[in-house]
């Protein structure tokens, strides 16, 4: 997997740490930006986006799409996965 990942600043002078996976399609890395910005622990694993270590999005990127890893130890639940579809679902996709 290739990836590029490299920090700024925005306008408010907090760093921001971008990740853009060089097979991602452009509405894959949309749907990750979007989760990253809203959950902070969000990377990339093959085509899948994994959040917080325990909820899967995979492609195309809709919220039919996520899904709950099993096995997680994080104890994330529904509700959370109710969450991150909520996420995925207010991105404008071209």
């Amino acid at each position: 997997m290739l990836a590029l990942y490299f920090t700024a600043f925005n306008s408010n002078t907090k760093y921001i740490h971008i990740l853009f996976f060089f097979q991602a399609t452009p509405e894959g890395q949309l749907v990750f930006d979007k989760l990253l910005k809203a959950c902070n622990e969000v990377v990339w694993k093959g085509e899948s986006i994994i959040v917080l270590k325990e909820i899967r999005v995979d492609p195309p990127y809709k919220p039919d799409n996520c899904s709950l890893i099993k096995g997680g130890s994080g104890g994330l639940d529904a509700h959370s996965l109710e969450r991150v579809k909520k996420i995925v679902s207010t991105v404008a996709v071209p």
